[in-house]
């Protein structure tokens, strides 16, 4: 047997089973994310076998990106664990066959409770389907096992959960920084701590109406690299290595007797001090620059954050 082949055979297969997802994202998919984006309650996911551990992880995803959301196991359930379940919450069942004697006693539970319930299954026909108030019906895409072991079926249901969690995250406007806060553990946990706790307090400040040779004994006290500009002790540009080349060639050479107003830029990228790091971080790379500099709730400036303290 050739595994590569085998291999690349398998990765086609999978390939075509997603693409044919494509369907499915209609004005029905619409509905389930609206509903999922403004649930009161939690979203709970349930599943057996393969589909129990789809479920699983689908339920971690919507959490993380802050869609209350947790896994009840329909054996449990099916032993007290029914009282889990609220009228504020939202169900979302995954089934191949849709006829799981232990998922559809949670459904039945779930509509004398009054709760709206999601099935995503391939048998469009399904017990499972037919007495959801939402079903999404997952093609039958080939599997890529030769026993037809659910492999493109579980792939399918995977991508569809995900993008569920996805789509409703951005519709309740779920920020970077919620999401960083779920994360606290780790180098996700540091972005969300105030960029005053990594700020470097060593700034060099020149008025604005310094010549270049204050410009440049103010930028060679340290090695960062510019200096900020302030007029009424407010910061309103920056002065880099690149932008006193920029004016030297601008004005074939004659910088003698400017100033540092007229060489820096005048629309600098400034954080409040009680930013986050993470702004920082967005904020340097969406503009692709190598600092930012830290001012006050007076737009003073107190310090600055580099690009090379993260990697990014």
């Amino acid at each position: 047997m050739n595994i590569i082949h085998e291999a690349q055979n398998a990765l086609s297969t999978q390939i075509n089973g997603i693409n044919e997802l494509f369907p499915i994202f209609n004005e029905n998919f619409r509905q389930i994310v609206e509903i999922i984006a403004n649930c009161n309650g939690h979203i709970i996911i349930s599943g057996v076998g393969k589909s129990g551990n789809i479920a699983k992880k689908i339920s971690s995803t919507m959490s993380s990106l802050g869609v209350s959301s947790f896994f009840l196991d329909p054996f449990t359930a099916g032993h007290g664990d029914m009282g889990m379940i609220t009228k504020n919450d939202t169900l979302i069942f995954l089934s191949n066959s849709g006829e799981s004697s232990e998922i559809m006693s949670v459904l039945d539970y779930a509509k004398e409770n009054g709760n709206v319930t999601v099935s995503i299954t391939r048998e469009e026909k399904s017990t499972l389907s037919t007495n959801s108030n939402f079903s999404i019906v997952v093609p039958r895409s080939a599997e890529f096992h030769d026993f037809s072991a659910p492999t493109t079926s579980t792939t399918q249901m995977l991508i569809i959960g995900d993008i569920l969690a996805v789509c409703a995250s951005k519709m309740k406007n779920f920020t970077k920084v919620q999401y960083a806060k779920l994360h606290p553990s780790g180098n996700l946990g540091m972005k969300i701590s105030k960029i005053t706790t990594i700020m470097n307090s060593e700034i060099s400040i020149v008025e604005a109406d310094f010549d270049i040779m204050q410009v440049l004994e103010a930028m060679s006290k340290n090695s960062n690299g510019f200096c900020c500009v302030i007029q009424n002790q407010k910061a309103i540009g920056i002065i880099t290595d690149g932008d006193i080349r920029r004016f030297i060639l601008k004005h074939n050479g004659k910088i003698e007797n400017a100033q540092a107003i007229e060489i820096c830029n005048k629309n600098p990228k400034l954080l409040n001090d009680d930013s986050y790091i993470i702004d920082a971080i967005n904020v340097m790379q969406e503009n692709r620059i190598s600092s930012v500099i830290v001012v006050d709730v007076n737009s003073n400036p107190i310090g600055f954050v580099a690009r090379n303290q993260f990697s990014i």
